[in-house]
């Protein structure tokens, strides 16, 4: 086949079975002759490198250390080579699906099945098989497919028909709320959280998944959101787009406290088109059917707007880890060697790290256990996001764990919550657990800390966001922003404010008739802002700047390094000298510099 023999010139091992160019004959013998059947070699290992750089692409990662696998009836769910039927081209590799065969869909980490009776409406359990997420069954009808509301095409008004009387419809169904069930999930998931065994995070999905094939309904939102932070935590969305769909065919809502939280639970190792596609689906199918539109498309722009600028920075802090030496990522402060475990004094959710033994004498046992920066000033502090791992630069360590650990992919996800920031006055290192491992972490071992993107400028937007979200008809809070500030943010990104009916809004002007002292104020800096600022702001800077002293809200727009920050300390500068505010007054900023 001109130079491709059997199979397009991959033949049985990419391109050195038969006929590749390289069987019997090779060169131009197998190119123009097809080969004389060229000696199968088995595939060859996949290199450490090859490993690292398709650790978020390859299905199959960390399928070694699952001692469970999904089951259907009675055979387990595995991948099998299959030897091809015939010489062909080689087809086109297909595009990659949303769900399934990705780091989500990995086997359940589960313990040696042990017979037990099962409890009421939970998991039915085989002491002959492993126990673990069974494949999905089609119990549901199938979610409708998703589509922006920015991209549907305007609402069309029926046309008048004449009234024609019928029969009243019948009252809609009760939503389905099992409690039993949400009892029993709770159980689990705290069961979990304590011990860090992922079987029963299995048994709490498959007694959820039970009761809605029976037809004996979902449990209530909060237990909903649990199991779905929990599902979410432990990357596996293709079980979480489960739970949706049977949550929305009950009409099981959820509000935007409920999606932030899951939000937040998100690990920083999921695919990020993945989970942004799942986050989109909360927002657009689970929201209550009264939330508006215009607020919903809000919710919507600015979720994905956040949950990319995290991923961004989490793809930048795990291509550091792959590609600088280890000894570099220390002296740069993102990494922490020859870290250890006070197994006593850690728990299923938080754990206690120390590197280093302080006190006299030989007995380790009395000297106390503390954590100080290996770069003086550039160590872990409260809030910082890490990934918890072997370090397998020990040999002892290197032993212990499979040739195939790999740090990211097999680590934990960490926030620390206790760190001293005295120099004189030492303690350990408190962390809590976001997104567990998928190797069990062991006593005695030595372990390494690299810094991730950090989640608290993160969760302080989501949190504003959630604020600027609920209405104003609920009870007065101070943290809601004015109304007309909600109003302005609420209109559509695609729509002007004319369109909106909104373009009196911003050009609302302070009155300062009845202020004697702020009309003077006014008066006097309209005169002399004209020459004052010639030297300081250009034309369209200094119309800003008189525009914005009577203004209610002012909007400045540019690209980067045309003075927009310039022209904002110039506004509040102003505003101060020529007492047109009364102080004091607030400046905000998205970032301490732009404060600063």
């Amino acid at each position: 086949d001109g130079g491709k023999g059997f199979d397009g010139g991959k033949g049985f091992d990419g391109g050195k079975g038969f006929g590749g160019g390289k069987g019997f004959g090779g060169g131009y013998g197998g190119g123009y002759g097809g080969g004389g059947g060229g000696k199968w070699e088995p595939p060859k290992p996949k290199t450490k490198s090859e490993r690292d750089t398709d650790w978020r692409g390859d299905g199959k990662s960390g399928s070694q250390y699952t001692m469970a696998t999904f089951v259907v009836g009675d055979e387990k769910k595995k991948e099998t080579p299959k030897a091809p039927e015939k010489a062909a081209p080689e087809p086109e590799e297909p595009e990659e699906e949303e769900q399934g065969n990705g780091e989500d869909d990995d086997d359940w980490l589960q313990k040696a099945p042990v017979k037990e009776k099962p409890p009421p409406a939970a998991a039915t359990f085989n002491g002959s098989k492993p126990v673990g997420l069974p494949t999905p069954q089609p119990v549901l009808p199938a979610p409708a497919p998703y589509l922006d509301p920015a991209l549907m095409p305007p609402a069309v008004t029926p046309a008048v028909v004449p009234v024609v009387p019928v029969t009243p419809a019948a009252p809609a169904e009760p939503v389905k709320m099992n409690m039993t069930l949400a009892m029993e999930i709770i159980k689990l998931l705290k069961s979990f959280e304590e011990n860090l065994d992922i079987e029963d995070m299995g048994k709490a999905f498959e007694a959820f998944k039970k009761s809605v094939a029976a037809g004996e309904g979902v449990c209530d939102p909060g237990t909903n959101t649990m199991l779905l932070v929990f599902l979410t935590k432990a990357n596996r969305l293709a079980a979480c787009h489960e739970v949706l769909d049977a949550i929305i065919a009950e009409k099981v809502w959820l509000d935007p406290n409920n999606i932030v939280t899951i939000t937040l639970a998100v690990s920083q190792r999921s695919q990020s088109h993945k989970a942004l596609r799942y986050l989109r689906r909360l927002v657009y199918e689970c929201l209550p059917e009264d939330f508006g539109a215009e607020q919903t498309q809000f919710f919507d722009r600015h979720l994905s707007f956040i949950f990319s600028e995290l991923m961004a920075e989490a793809d930048g802090c795990f291509c550091r880890m792959e590609n600088r030496d280890s000894n570099t990522l220390v002296n740069l402060g993102h990494t922490e060697l020859d870290v250890q475990m006070d197994w006593e004094k850690s728990n299923g959710t938080s754990f206690v790290l120390f590197n280093k033994l302080v006190g006299e004498g030989e007995d380790t046992t009395k000297k106390k256990k503390v954590y100080q920066p290996t770069v003086f000033g550039m160590g872990f502090a409260r809030t910082d996001v890490a990934l918890l791992s072997f370090d397998i630069s020990h040999p002892d360590v290197a032993y212990a764990v499979s040739r195939d650990y790999d740090r990211i992919r097999d680590g934990a996800e960490v926030e620390v919550i206790s760190a001293s920031n005295n120099p004189e006055k030492t303690a350990a290192l408190g962390v809590k657990l976001t997104s567990p491992p998928k190797v069990p972490l062991q006593p005695g071992m030595i372990y390494r800390l690299d810094r991730l993107a950090s989640t608290d400028q993160t969760r302080r937007m989501l949190e504003a966001l959630k604020v600027v979200l609920k209405s104003s008809n609920q009870a007065v809070n101070p943290m809601l922003p004015n109304e007309t500030l909600r109003r302005l943010f609420m209109c559509p990104a695609d729509t002007t404010l004319s369109q909106a009916g909104l373009q009196d809004l911003p050009l609302q002007t302070l009155d300062f008739s009845a202020n004697k002292i702020k009309s003077e104020g006014l008066a006097q800096f309209e005169q002399e802002s004209k020459h004052r600022y010639a030297h300081l702001l250009n034309k369209s800077q200094i119309e800003a700047l008189r525009l914005s002293a009577t203004r209610r809200l002012t909007l400045i727009q540019g690209p980067p390094g045309t003075g927009k920050t310039t022209t904002a300390v110039q506004i509040v500068a102003a505003m101060v000298q020529y007492g047109l505010v009364d102080l004091p007054i607030l400046v905000t900023a998205d970032s301490n510099t732009a404060v600063d």
